[in-house]
């Protein structure tokens, strides 16, 4: 069973508050999680993370906040494709891996707009993440697929999304 965390730790320094994750991530096995306010300096992080989370992925805020207040961790059950991080967010594509790829035919995207149109199974994607989200992605709202997507690479973020969707 695939699950989900999000866990606001105010502060991750303690050993009995890593010990308690530690545990609980054994028991709960979830998937993928967050952990906000960690409080922890970029120094302690690897040694924190490695002991807490050993072999699972990462994605951490500290090149915007020094403390990093997020970690985004996943184990090997999903694929996470980083898409923006600030001092306040970190946004990911998640791809759960035993669902398989969803393949989306949008031809060159030069006819289909990223934000307005209907490409995506969910629906309008401006219906989804509201206009918030082409704030945080930098994507205009009239952009097209074309525009945003150069040789499989989605322009100027690290994920790589050619003609198909990974869910």
């Amino acid at each position: 069973m695939s699950s989900i965390f999000a866990w606001n730790m105010r502060g991750f320094n303690m050993p009995r508050k890593q010990k308690a994750v530690k545990q609980w991530v054994r028991a709960a096995k979830p998937s993928i999680g967050c952990l906000l306010e960690t409080k922890v300096k970029v120094g302690n992080f690897q040694k924190l993370f490695d002991l807490t989370f050993p072999g699972w992925g990462y994605l951490h805020n500290y090149s915007h906040h020094g403390l990093g207040r997020i970690w985004v961790r996943w184990s090997d059950e999903v694929e996470v494709c980083h898409v923006f991080t600030s001092a306040q967010m970190i946004t990911a594509w998640v791809k759960y891996k035993s669902s398989g790829f969803l393949r989306m035919d949008i031809k060159d995207g030069c006819s289909v707009r990223f934000w307005t149109d209907i490409w995506h199974p969910l629906g309008r994607l401006i219906e989804i993440t509201g206009e918030v989200g082409t704030q945080n992605l930098g994507i205009a709202r009239e952009s097209k697929i074309c525009e945003v997507l150069r040789d499989g690479v989605c322009g100027g973020f690290e994920a790589v999304v050619i003609n198909t969707l990974e869910m």
